[in-house]
């Protein structure tokens, strides 16, 4: 059972790894440490142990997961959401500056007007400006997990992610001004072309 208690955290904290992997999140040491140290600790035990020596071991695996896995264990896991919402925030920004890019270009060129679109510059700036706090403010309650003896990580964690819970909307505000950026791009072009034909048609 005491074997089978070690793999099960294991196994459990490397499925957390898989995880930070797949969301191209950073992997923190400590969590490979902690992996090695429960494979170690599971290999450890004897079929011939003494209980008393069973009881100490069983005493060691309880005192690492309450003051060092446990942490790290919600930490790895808050770290799984945080890098969830900054890979689409990263993926949205990028496309505002493509679709910026563009508009530069056009306005450069003569076939777009810049001013319908500097509303749309303002409310994506302040979205992303929004993002920039939210993920400060989660990264910063997370932080405190180590701060001392005290500290309960399950309700750190807990904070840390309704600090970042917001972001989700925010990330929905970020796609719909984006939506209507690229749908004003594309009336003006439409608009244009229209007025070109027109003025050709005589």
């Amino acid at each position: 059972m005491l074997v089978a208690r070690d793999e099960l955290l294991r196994v459990y904290l490397t499925a957390i790894r898989i995880k930070l992997i797949e969301n191209r999140a950073l992997v923190d040491s400590k969590l490979d440490e902690e992996i090695a140290w429960y494979e170690a600790h599971r290999a450890s035990y004897k079929a011939d142990d003494a209980l008393d020596k069973l009881f100490i071991k069983s005493k060691e695996a309880e005192s690492r997961f309450n003051t060092k896995t446990l942490p790290i264990a919600y930490e790895s896991l808050f770290n799984i959401s945080y890098t969830e919402i900054e890979n689409i925030r990263r993926a949205h920004e990028e496309v505002y500056k493509s679709m910026k890019n563009s508009i530069d270009l056009g306005v450069s060129r003569g076939i777009l007007r810049l001013d319908p679109f500097n509303r749309w510059f303002v409310d994506i700036e302040g979205v992303l400006n929004d993002l920039d706090t939210i993920t400060l403010k989660s990264k910063a309650k997370i932080a405190k997990m180590y701060e001392g003896s005290t500290i309960e990580p399950k309700s750190t964690f807990t904070g840390a992610i309704n600090e970042l819970t917001p972001a989700i909307t925010k990330l929905v505000g970020l796609n719909n001004f984006l939506t209507e950026l690229l749908n004003s791009i594309n009336a003006q072009l439409t608009q244009n072309q229209l007025n070109y034909e027109s003025g050709n048609s005589f």
